[in-house]
């Protein structure tokens, strides 16, 4: 520290005879950092945009039939069971059925047939939150009312995304393919930010029962009161119901993932060229000012200045510069966060906002804290191994 106190007058000296282009430097490595912070959190933004849509209808936890079957044996048994596990919230029996759905003259297949119960859904998952149009189906008075997935009543009136939907309250006609069918009334339009369930149809449970017994109990939901403990809880159940496959919710969602992956690769492949730009632009300020006294380092290396001391006067510039640069770039990426927040981008897999990830930001500050203290290190160490006379007859 006294070292640094010792360093200060030549560093803050020379700052002012130049601070012109100092804050040139510090705009300049402020939209770098800027451009860092705001990568990180576009990346946060979507894994927690993805989670919220995936988590949102699948629960934490998904078990399905092992092998070839279609339904859970015991389910009741399994989830008085799983619900008594520490970490566990809740848990809700979902059914299943096969089928197609006509209104009016056309015909689309849904991508799930899912037969559900309110309470169990509202403790277990957000679709009851996810109705746009009308209202979500009541217990015991429903059994003849659907909710149709916002993508899949798209589809069943007029053109693909043409923004025309059925409307609540007509009458739609299930079909098997063993010819048997059954109207139902539309209910309510969910629109739960995710591919899947927008596709689906929602029934009551006891009637998917009716239209196919054999997938009766074809899924538990099992939502987690700490989401990090996920692996622990889903290891527990394995153990203990080893009958049952137990996905979490980004296997049983896997194009997740493959999304994130690809954001990932290309917010990280930004971040590592800023992090590399940062580095040059310290550099070139650095080697401009070392190399306009060539004169003046001659003359303290011959009044006995050691080498060291004069690379930390430049590193120590450096890292001025980027002090300035960062806390100016966090100020302005923090606007832009706050207006993200405020003002999110509606789509169809979910409402897209920045996330914060402070440990994520102070990883990439030590980066960027490192690239410019090589950035100030690198020219005045080449500065500082020139011999007294070479540096003297400089001009």
């Amino acid at each position: 520290m006294r070292k640094v106190f010792l360093l200060l007058p030549f560093v803050i000296r020379d700052l002012i005879r130049a601070r012109t282009i100092f804050f040139m430097v510090v705009i300049s490595l402020s939209v770098a950092s800027v451009s860092v912070l705001s990568t990180s959190a576009i990346l946060s933004g979507f894994q927690e945009m993805l989670s919220r849509g995936a988590r949102g209808w699948l629960g934490d936890i998904v078990l399905l039939p092992s092998g070839e079957k279609k339904s859970i044996s015991h389910a009741e048994d399994i989830r008085t069971d799983i619900k008594n596990l520490q970490y566990v919230e809740s848990v809700s029996i979902r059914g299943g059925a096969n089928g197609v759905f006509q209104y009016q003259e056309k015909i689309a297949s849904a991508y799930f047939v899912v037969g559900v119960d309110k309470t169990e859904e509202q403790a277990s998952t957000g679709l009851p939150n996810t109705i746009v149009e009308g209202e979500f189906l009541d217990e015991g008075k429903d059994s003849e009312s659907v909710i149709i997935g916002f993508d899949l009543a798209d589809v069943l009136l007029g053109g693909v995304s043409d923004k025309q939907r059925i409307p609540v309250g007509s009458d739609v006609t299930f079909l098997r393919n063993d010819g048997f069918t059954k109207s139902y009334r539309v209910k309510g339009i969910m629109d739960a930010k995710n591919f899947v369930p927008n596709s689906s149809v929602l029934l009551q449970r006891d009637e998917t029962d009716k239209l196919d017994i054999e997938r009766r109990n074809s899924s538990i939901i099992v939502k987690l009161s700490d989401i990090n403990q996920l692996e622990h809880v889903r290891r527990v159940i394995k153990e203990r119901h080893p009958e049952v496959t137990a996905h979490t919710w980004l296997e049983e969602s896997g194009y997740i993932e493959g999304i994130l992956e690809a954001v990932r690769y290309i917010t990280l492949l930004i971040t590592y060229l800023l992090i590399v730009s940062v580095f040059i632009i310290i550099s070139i300020v650095i080697f401009i000012n070392v190399s306009q006294k060539k004169r003046q380092i001659g003359i303290m290396k011959s009044m006995g200045v050691t080498n060291g001391f004069i690379i930390s006067i430049y590193t120590l510039e450096a890292a001025l510069y980027f002090s300035a640069a960062y806390t100016l770039g966090i100020g302005i990426f923090l606007l832009i966060h706050r207006y993200s927040v405020a003002h999110p981008i509606a789509m169809p897999i979910g409402d897209f906002y920045t996330a914060l990830n402070w440990s994520q930001n102070l990883i990439y500050f030590l980066i960027l804290l490192f690239a410019s203290l090589l950035g100030g290190f690198v020219p005045s160490w080449l500065a500082a191994k020139r011999k007294i006379i070479d540096a003297l007859r400089s001009v």
